[in-house]
This record gives C-alpha cells, sequence and structure tokens, in this order.
C-alpha cells in the first residue's frame, strides 16, 4: 500500500497544471497516509479524473458529474479546494 500511495503523491504533484498541483499536491500530503484501501480508491479515481474537468469542480465549483457524485473524497477535494481558494485569493488581494 505504501507504494500505491507514493504514486498517487507522485501524481497528484504533477499535474502539468500549477493550480491542480497545489490543490491536490498539498491536499495528499496532508491527507493520504491516513487513508484505508476504499479511501485510496476513491482518491485514485478523481486523480484519473482529466485536468480540465477537475478545475471544473475543484475551482470553478460546478456540480461533481454522476460518477463522482457519490465519491466522498471527491466532495472532500472540493471542499478543500475552495477553503484554499479563499485563503490564497485574501493573501493575494485578488477578490
Amino acid at each position: 500500500m505504501d507504494r500505491w500511495r507514493r504514486q498517487l503523491k507522485y501524481r497528484s504533484k504533477q499535474r502539468g497544471w500549477l493550480e491542480l498541483d497545489l490543490i491536490i499536491g498539498t491536499w495528499a500530503d496532508e491527507n493520504l497516509h491516513k487513508l484505508n484501501v476504499d479511501q485510496l480508491e476513491q482518491y485514485a479515481h478523481v486523480v484519473a479524473c482529466e485536468n480540465p474537468d477537475l478545475i471544473k469542480y475543484f475551482v470553478e465549483k460546478l456540480p461533481l458529474p454522476d460518477s463522482l457524485a457519490s465519491n466522498p473524497i471527491a466532495h472532500e477535494l472540493v471542499e478543500y479546494a475552495q477553503e484554499k481558494k479563499k485563503r490564497w485569493t485574501l493573501q493575494t488581494g485578488n477578490q
């Protein structure tokens, strides 16, 4: 399982889109070590999504598609992204 966690963490931080690298990579650093097998599978499903779609869900806050709607980790990531977005916006003064 440690190897799987390392692979997921790498994929989380190397998306190729800075916003996603920050959101997903930071979340992975803080949370992957706590996840059980079922939660890791849920997370792997999120990480497998395309970058433009994840930006829509995490940054633009569009509704999750049916394939992620029942995924608790996906919902947690949306909340995390929105909270990070608020903090980063306040810190940079971009409102």
